[in-house]
């Protein structure tokens, strides 16, 4: 299975990505604005299973430019996506109306 967890640095997709590699998971891409951690993290998910492709992307969901870089990455190591895990935030400090 190939797996693409965004928000992957802490909390749940942090815990869902050690998760996905003690499943055994062929491919598991880590996408975050925290490049050091997604990168401890790559090395964690290889102590679990050593043989899942982990591939550590930094990603913002601010920068729309992001999307098709991803997009481009991720479409030249897998041919599909089985699971996808919208996990990142995004937090917009204005009031509701605006």
């Amino acid at each position: 299975m190939n797996v693409l967890i965004t928000g992957a640095s802490r909390g749940i997709g942090f815990e869902l990505a050690k998760y996905f590699s003690a499943k055994r998971a062929k491919t598991i891409f880590l996408l975050s604005r925290n490049k050091e951690k997604i990168e401890e993290l790559r090395k964690e998910c290889l102590k679990i299973y050593a043989n899942t492709k982990i591939v550590s992307l930094p990603f913002d969901l601010a920068d729309e430019k992001s999307f098709s870089e991803i997009n481009k990455i991720v479409s030249s190591e897998v041919n599909q996506l089985d699971i996808l895990i919208n996990n990142a935030g995004y937090l917009v400090n204005k009031p509701f109306a605006e």
